[in-house]
């Protein structure tokens, strides 16, 4: 049986995911403010454009 995520648990999965992803890249150059902050902005234009792609 396959739960059926809401979209609220995918928006903030997506955007979430992106913020670690940035977080674990800035963390070697010490820039860790600037890391999470481009995985943040990542993340809300993956989560935006996730949509028009299901539709394709």
């Amino acid at each position: 049986m396959q739960r059926k995520c809401s979209s609220v648990t995918r928006k903030s999965l997506i955007v979430g995911t992106c913020v670690l992803i940035g977080l674990l890249v800035s963390l070697p150059f010490k820039k860790i403010l600037l890391g999470v902050a481009v995985g943040l902005a990542v993340g809300y234009i993956l989560e935006a454009y996730t949509p028009l792609f299901k539709k394709r």
